[in-house]
């Protein structure tokens, strides 16, 4: 017991010295007060994390485009699901639906240089998820209300390209006659709510290129 009284007697005194010490030198205890918020501030930037946003449909279908995936691609597509379905009725012929898909998965896979551009009318979207870019999903929201399907969601993806020499081109203004490579851009893809699949929302491609969303600014190699 004499031991434990002589131990509390001295951490008192111990406490004691260090209040006098902070009061006799209040520059140094405001020093001391001001690295431990600045360390705390610190603490909470480190531990706040970024949500991961669940990109569904819209990204199997980017991943899709870059796989080379027909059979994917067709299955998460409104309009080209709805097209076959079409042949296979008209048609009792399984030769007619076999050469409809293979007609449609030439024109869905092959990336011809002259048409790698985004236009007024929009860019098809085997030039906007190619091989190699780099895709995140950056947004969500409610999506467009008039495609002639309701829209459960639109997915934003920012695509990163790769190499100047394959990327799309781009006007760097409105309807201004100079392009450039696009070094990055965010593409918007509408999910139905009915199939939970991809809406046509352009009139070449499927996607929403945000305008404001272009980067035409390269790395240093």
């Amino acid at each position: 017991m004499q031991y434990s009284v002589l131990a509390v007697a001295a951490v008192m005194i111990v406490v004691a010295c260090a209040a006098y010490t902070l009061s006799s030198k209040p520059d140094d205890a405001a020093t001391v007060h001001a690295e431990q918020a600045e360390l705390a501030e610190t603490a909470t930037t480190v531990l706040v994390e970024t949500p991961v946003l669940d990109g569904g449909a819209a990204l199997q279908f980017a991943k899709a485009y870059q796989d080379g995936n027909c059979d994917e691609i067709i299955r998460l597509t409104a309009w080209m699901s709805d097209r076959l379905r079409r042949v296979a009725i008209e048609s009792s012929d399984p030769t007619v639906l076999q050469e409809a898909r293979r007609d449609l998965c030439k024109k869905i896979l092959t990336r011809p240089f002259e048409d790698n551009v985004l236009r007024s009318e929009g860019i098809e979207d085997q030039f906007v998820f190619v091989p190699g870019s780099q895709l995140e999903v950056v947004a969500k929201d409610k999506g467009r209300t008039d495609l002639g399907a309701a829209v459960s969601e639109r997915v934003w993806i920012r695509v990163t390209y790769p190499r100047r020499e394959t990327a799309p081109l781009a006007p760097t203004s409105t309807n201004g006659p100079e392009m450039k490579p696009v070094y990055a851009w965010t593409a918007g893809v509408n999910i139905g709510r009915e199939d939970g699949v991809v809406l046509k929302a352009g009139v070449r491609g499927n996607l929403e290129i945000k305008d404001d969303s272009i980067t035409f600014e390269w790395p240093e190699a």
